[in-house]
């Protein structure tokens, strides 16, 4: 899980990339919350003038993974 966002820093410039290809880069939980933590740290840093969110493969991102939201309910 640790793998699903992805963060690099090269020339003030902080790259967020959602790793999770296979599944349009839906959105987990874990995920939400380490891109939360991956901006907050980029924004805090005073080298990064920039932050980019992208999304592997050819997906930016299907948005919340329902099938996490609804094995949580089961």
């Amino acid at each position: 899980m640790a793998d699903e966002i992805e963060t690099t820093v090269a020339d003030h410039v902080c790259s967020i990339t959602l790793n999770r290809p296979a599944n349009r880069n839906a959105l987990t939980t874990g995920m939400i919350a380490d891109l939360r933590a991956a901006v907050e740290r980029a924004a805090a840093a005073p080298a990064v003038r920039v932050i980019v969110v992208r999304g592997a493969g050819a997906a930016f991102c299907a948005g919340l993974d329902l099938g996490e939201l609804a094995a949580q309910r089961a």
